[in-house]
């Protein structure tokens, strides 16, 4: 598993406890799916994408206006990515792209998400809460 991977699982599961936290504090106890699910639709901090991959990736997609597509969910990242590269470039023309796509990378611009499906973050998640909290 990659550094960028294990960040953002790290990332995901300090969500759910700060998330799981709140909702303590409220009287509430929420399901595992329930507490995964809210947490999932909330912002990420960062995207989780390599800087020089997201240039190999996001440069040209931006140069034919179009993101790669891709079967998994995760490829969403690439067009929300894109729309944020677009989106900033146009407000700032004279910014380097390059600085754009670091500042994407980094959680400093941008609307990143957590890109897991909901399969995937129970089972991130399941080794740190129980099933019924």
């Amino acid at each position: 598993m990659s550094a960028i991977t294990r960040l953002r699982n790290r990332h995901f599961v300090n969500a759910c406890r700060r998330h799981l936290d709140n909702l303590k504090r409220d009287g509430k106890s929420p399901t595992l799916q329930r507490l995964v699910l809210d947490v999932l639709a909330q912002p990420a901090p960062m995207y989780y994408v390599d800087y020089y991959y997201a240039n190999r990736v996001l440069l040209p997609a931006l140069e034919q206006g179009a993101a790669p597509t891709a079967r998994y969910r995760c490829g969403a990242v690439w067009s929300d990515m894109l729309r944020d590269l677009a989106e900033i470039h146009t407000r700032h023309p004279r910014r380097p792209l390059h600085d754009i796509i670091l500042d994407l990378c980094n959680g400093n611009a941008g609307k990143p998400r957590y890109y897991l499906s909901l399969r995937r973050a129970l089972e991130i998640a399941a080794p740190h809460f129980p099933a019924t909290i």
